[in-house]
C-alpha cells in the first residue's frame, strides 16, 4: 500500500476506518477519520505535472454525455509539459465536473481537506477558439453527511492566449473542502475547447 499514490492510501485507510466505525465507533475511531481533514501544505496543488495529486477529477454532472476531459494533454501547456482541455459538445443545457477527494463522493465518504487559511484559488487557463465561458469554483457537495462547507463561482470569458486567473477565498468557510476545483459549461449549438493547467 505505501507504494501506491498517496489517493490509493487515503481511500484503503478510510474503508478501513469506517468498517471498525461500523463495527463500533469510538474516540479513536473519530480522530482517525478527522486526520483526513487535516491542512496539507501550501501552496496545494490541484493540477501540475509530474505530482502526486490530493483530488481526483471524477464528479460529473448534467449532460455528462457531451463533456470529453482530457487529463495528460501535450497541446501548449501554460507550464511543464502537460496541460489538460475541457470539451463540450453542442447540447440542451449544462454539464459539469468537480476534483473530488476521495474519489466520486457526493456526501456520502468523509475526506476532504481543511483549507483554512488558504488566501485563493489559482489557475490558468485559454480557449481554443476565443470567446468561451465558462464559470470556475470551489465546492461542490451540499448533499449527504459530508458535503463541502463552501460553493464559490466565478464566471470568466477567455482568449486564445493563456491567462492567469485568481479567485479570492478570504473570509469563506475552508473548513471542509471535499471538491477542490469545479468547472460547469452552459452547452451551445457550438463546440467549446478549454484548456487548464496549473491550478493551485
Amino acid at each position: 500500500v505505501t507504494r501506491a499514490p498517496v489517493w490509493a492510501q487515503r481511500d484503503v485507510s478510510r474503508q478501513i476506518l469506517m468498517m471498525l466505525a461500523e463495527l463500533g465507533r469510538d474516540a479513536e475511531h473519530e480522530r482517525a477519520l478527522s486526520e483526513f481533514l487535516e491542512p496539507p501544505a501550501t501552496p496545494l496543488v490541484i493540477f501540475a505535472d509530474g505530482l502526486d495529486l490530493p483530488y481526483t477529477p471524477s464528479g460529473f454532472m448534467g449532460e455528462v454525455d457531451k463533456a470529453v476531459f482530457r487529463q495528460s494533454l501535450r497541446e501548449s501547456p501554460y507550464e511543464g509539459d502537460r496541460c489538460f482541455e475541457w470539451r463540450v459538445e453542442p447540447g440542451e443545457s449544462w454539464v459539469a465536473m468537480g476534483w473530488m477527494e476521495p474519489a466520486d463522493n457526493w456526501g456520502d465518504l468523509p475526506g476532504g481537506y481543511d483549507l483554512t487559511g488558504a488566501r485563493r484559488l489559482s489557475f490558468a487557463a485559454r480557449g481554443k477558439a476565443g470567446g468561451e465561458i465558462v464559470n470556475v469554483g470551489i465546492g461542490l457537495i451540499d448533499t449527504g453527511d459530508y458535503p463541502d462547507t463552501l460553493r464559490e463561482r466565478m464566471r470568466i470569458e477567455l482568449s486564445t492566449e493563456w491567462q492567469r486567473f485568481e479567485m479570492p477565498l478570504e473570509g469563506l468557510d475552508l473548513s471542509t473542502v471535499r471538491t477542490a476545483f469545479v468547472i460547469e459549461s452552459e452547452l451551445t449549438v457550438e463546440r467549446q475547447s478549454i484548456f487548464f493547467d496549473d491550478i493551485r
